[in-house]
């Protein structure tokens, strides 16, 4: 008797067995096909839209002081998906973001909107995706400018001034500008000769220093000038005011060890470095 093969039926996927789109709930669409990275199947640009929905919520929990940068986050991811994530798959998300309002009211640093960034972004996938933004969205995105105040380059130049007039007033009036001041405050028992390594190299850089930061206050001041016009030359202008700032206060620390008043001549800079930073954020 000959034996018939049988083939028994393919087993049903276990319930606790992980499904390709149970982190994003968008739908599978023509184009977004496995891509093989010689492991487990992945769909191309899934996890760009699982970061993405992740901050989404996350923001709407974030303290007031977090959110700007957050929002930040969301647009440049926003920015990134016509360009990595399957056109069909972000316009499923955004378009679901958008309807339940998950971007309203959402804004950044420089004031950019979550929910015209996204209307942007759905324009910029194409057609058939940009025909999904409404009439709302677009009068939205048409009447909205990026908008940056004016460079306050006077209040700035102020500043900076200033703070050059009180370090010149600190090197030249602490008894350091005078070598033989210096000794009588010493009482004459302590010669030059027995300062410490650190505190010579101290003495012999300050004028470094001094000179180092009015030139490097300066650079920033035209940097700010020339490129604060735009949020991005803007934001790098204050970011590196705020660096010169930190700078200064860390070397002016560092001065202790010879004098304070050296510390209080690179303190007087690094001030101002930090007030021009404050200047140049947006109000």
């Amino acid at each position: 008797m000959s034996q018939v093969a049988t083939r028994s039926p393919p087993a049903a996927p276990r319930e606790d067995e992980p499904r390709q789109h149970d982190s994003l709930d968008v739908p599978q669409v023509e184009g977004s096909g496995p891509v093989s990275t010689g492991g487990p199947v992945a769909f191309r640009g899934e996890p760009l839209l699982d970061t993405l929905t992740v901050l989404v919520q996350e923001v709407h929990t974030a303290t007031d002081l977090k959110k700007p940068g957050m929002v930040g986050a969301i647009n440049a991811l926003l920015a990134r998906l016509p360009a990595e994530v399957d056109a069909g798959a972000a316009s499923a998300v955004l378009q679901r973001l958008l309807a339940a309002g998950r971007l309203e009211g959402l804004a950044d640093e420089e004031g950019q909107f979550a929910s015209i960034a996204a209307t942007q972004t759905l324009l910029d996938l194409g057609y058939p995706h940009a025909l999904e933004v409404t009439p709302e969205q677009l009068e939205a995105l048409r009447r909205w400018r990026p908008t940056t105040p004016p460079v306050p380059w006077f209040n700035i130049s102020v500043t900076l001034f200033f703070a050059f007039v009180a370090q010149i007033f600190f090197a030249s009036s602490g008894p350091d500008y005078h070598p033989m001041m210096a000794e009588v405050l010493a009482g004459g028992t302590r010669r030059f000769a027995e300062r410490t390594w650190l505190e010579d190299f101290v003495r012999s850089t300050s004028a470094l220093v001094t000179a180092g930061q009015f030139w490097s206050n300066f650079a920033a001041f035209i940097l700010s000038v020339a490129a604060g016009w735009h949020y991005r030359g803007r934001r790098l202008a204050r970011r590196v005011f705020f660096g010169l700032g930190v700078l200064g206060l860390l070397v002016g620390s560092l001065q202790l060890t010879a004098s304070v008043w050296l510390t209080w001549t690179t303190f007087a800079s690094a001030a101002g470095s930090l007030v021009s930073g404050w200047l140049l954020k947006r109000r």
